[in-house]
């Protein structure tokens, strides 16, 4: 819900546009789960037969003498509905606003025209809650849930921001004109003030009429989500390398193979962080644009965002390698203190890694240098009409992140398997549109390219150069083209029909079996594609009043 109201304060020259807004989003999940104590129950009455005792190798896990032929007998419906049902998540988010703007086109007269000034206040709060299941929520004791092999914690939080912002627009002279702008944020969390200052510079230089050069520079800020810094525990077991005890046995840590604890199981946790601090950016852009005429534009832009201070997971590894060096005094970059690591790393008496708590940190370090175009260009074609043509174009130059302070730099335009896991993205994507126009009806066609993608080999290898068992080699996959149509005939000023067919070739992902097995999702790259192929939709817009 939105309301406002705008207008002028007399002769003064200054307008006003106050307003406030209420938003709230609810969401359901119902999910499909499977449950541990029945599953239990089934299993140890037709399958595990008579207990035997403890394991020998840690004696620690009971034994059993199957059941053999129950084993691999198939399960009747009637049995595994009897352990199997479903859960259902409640989530909630809400945001409330209120802003105002004040605005003077003539502030003072300058060489090359009037200054135009801008001033906006804005105050607001905003929450998120989730409420698991109660049957997800994890025993005190035990650390496991009623579902099997999945724990999950009820979150939520609130916070309240006011910020404030302005913005001087000078035309020094005739074809140049300079443009300042300054904000300050402040958000409270959990009795703790984020704030930030940012500013920008922009220039605008207009040699001829036709042409325009424009740059920017300036500073960003983002106060973290509130997810991740609300969100409430949740637990997952998992193994991994406990490098202090590697230590002990002489290992180092860059070549642990052969130690008795490269492996080791634990029960992980992980949440957000209300300690997280603001994400942090320097980003500029420079461009020009040339029209010579009403019915053509083309530009082109350069683009650069430096990223200090995003928000990303503490990893078990990562978690661990910062023990290590902390108990041992080792030389390396830790991603955390060592306050922390000791507290984060549970052990038993004996020295066994028990348990991590894997919180939400600043860490990553992100740089990205695109550069965009675009053109446009309208024509008429006396009683057949108008056409009028559209192209945008996007290239990323460069794209690096750096997790941790520890770790190397990596460029994600190369390395194939960092591309996957930080950004689903193809290094180039273009869309291209014509429209048609007579009278009260208009049709189009657009169309989307995205550029080549590396396959799930080069993924799952590593490299472009990974070669899988049966011969096959790494690469790229090709081009994706799609093509969309629609018909719109504005029937009156107020009623508009509309059929529109996305994806008209009927076009599919590229289906490789053996490079995108498709044994625990998809048989191709759902990043990048969707199966689901040609889509017609039909449109009625009625507007009321003006």
């Amino acid at each position: 819900m939105a309301l406002g109201v705008q207008g002028a304060f007399g002769g003064s020259g200054w307008d006003y546009d106050v307003g406030a807004m209420r938003t709230e989003y609810r969401l359901t999940e119902h999910s499909w789960a499977r449950f541990a104590d029945p599953i239990d129950a089934y299993f140890r009455e037709r399958v595990l037969g008579p207990e035997l005792g403890l394991d020998p190798i840690y004696n620690a896990y009971p034994i059993f003498r199957p059941d053999y032929a129950a084993f691999y007998s198939p399960i009747s419906p009637n049995d595994f509905a009897a352990f199997t049902g479903y859960t259902d998540n409640e989530s909630r988010t809400w945001n409330n606003m209120a802003r105002v703007q004040l605005t003077n086109g003539a502030l003072f007269e300058l060489p090359g025209g009037s200054a135009g000034f801008a001033v906006v206040a804005e105050a607001g709060n905003e929450g998120w809650e989730y409420r698991p299941d109660a049957r997800l929520l994890p025993d005190p004791e035990t650390l496991a849930s009623e579902v099997w092999g999945t724990t999950s914690i009820s979150g939520g939080g609130h916070r309240s921001r006011y910020a404030v912002t302005s913005e001087l627009r000078m035309p020094l002279l005739d074809p140049l004109t300079v443009t300042l702008s300054g904000r300050y944020d402040a958000f409270d969390v959990a009795g703790t003030t984020i704030d930030s200052p940012t500013y920008s510079l922009g220039v605008e230089y207009r040699p001829i009429e036709s042409l325009l050069f424009r740059g920017k520079y300036g500073t960003a800020f983002r106060a973290p989500t509130l997810s991740d810094t609300f969100q409430g525990l949740s637990g997952y077991y998992s193994s991994g390398t406990d490098y202090y005890r590697c230590s002990l046995e002489g290992y180092d840590p860059a070549d642990t193979e052969g130690c008795t604890y490269d492996s080791s199981q634990f029960f992980g946790q992980q949440s957000g962080n209300p300690d997280l601090e603001a994400i942090e950016a320097d980003v500029w852009n420079a461009g020009v644009v040339w029209a010579p005429s009403a019915n053509f534009s083309l530009a082109v832009d350069y683009y650069s965002w430096d990223i200090e201070n995003e928000v990303d997971q503490l990893s078990a590894d990562q978690l661990l390698r910062t023990e290590y060096l902390c108990r041992t005094n080792a030389a390396g970059s830790q991603v955390t203190s060592c306050e922390n690591a000791l507290a984060w790393v549970g052990r038993s008496p004996s020295g066994e890694l028990d348990t991590l708590y894997t919180p939400k940190v600043n860490v990553a370090k992100q740089k990205l240098e695109a550069v965009t175009a675009s053109l446009n260009y309208r024509t008429e074609i006396g009683t057949w009409g108008s056409l009028a043509f559209a192209g945008n174009y996007t290239n990323n130059i460069s794209h690096s992140v750096k997790p941790t302070p520890e770790d190397d730099e990596i460029d994600l335009l190369r390395d194939p398997y960092y591309m996957w896991i930080y950004d689903a993205y193809a290094k180039t994507r273009t869309d291209a549109s014509v429209a048609w126009s007579k009278g009260p009806v208009t049709t189009t066609l657009y169309a989307n390219r995205i550029g080549e993608t590396p396959n799930y080999l080069a993924y799952s290898g590593g490299s472009y150069d990974y070669v899988h068992s049966s011969g096959e080699r790494a690469g790229k996959w090709g081009a994706y083209t799609t093509f969309n149509a629609s018909v719109n005939w504005r029937a009156t000023d107020a009623l508009q029909f509309s059929v529109m067919v996305n994806n008209l070739a009927n076009e599919m992902p590229d289906d490789q079996p053996t490079n995108y097995p498709g044994t625990s999702s998809t048989p191709y790259n759902n990043y990048y594609y969707n199966p689901y192929g040609r889509a017609f939709y039909v449109e009625a817009k009625y507007r009321f009043g003006n």
